[in-house]
């Protein structure tokens, strides 16, 4: 089994590869996108609170982030950065997109997916 459909058997988001979770979020499969966030929120949601420091401004920044992960994961490109430190950067331009709040990362070669 490859691409698309390789991803589908499993359940368990520790089995997935980068390349499984790619497929997955690209096919928009409701399965990976959860298991996607249960994976993956809880340390960009630190990351946000770490800045922000407010549970009430930091929620809203992670569903924003999400949503950009998800709709731009057709520019991700493996190999320039790992998936997580893409989410990570698209999480922070969030960020400062909501706050102005933030530290500096090396520029991204695109802005926010989705045209924001």
């Amino acid at each position: 089994m490859s691409g698309a459909d390789h991803y589908k058997q499993y359940n368990d988001a520790a089995q997935f590869t980068e390349a499984d979770w790619i497929a997955g979020l690209t096919a928009r499969d409701h399965t990976v996108i959860a298991l996607c966030y249960d994976r993956y929120a809880p340390a960009l949601y630190g990351y946000i609170l770490k800045t922000v420091k407010t549970e009430s401004v930091a929620a809203p920044i992670l569903s924003a982030a999400f949503l950009h992960i998800i709709k731009g994961i057709g520019d991700f490109v493996p190999g320039d950065v790992r998936l997580f430190t893409w989410m990570l950067r698209i999480t922070h331009l969030e960020m400062i997109r909501q706050t102005g709040e933030g530290f500096e990362l090396p520029p991204m070669a695109h802005g926010l997916p989705g045209g924001s």
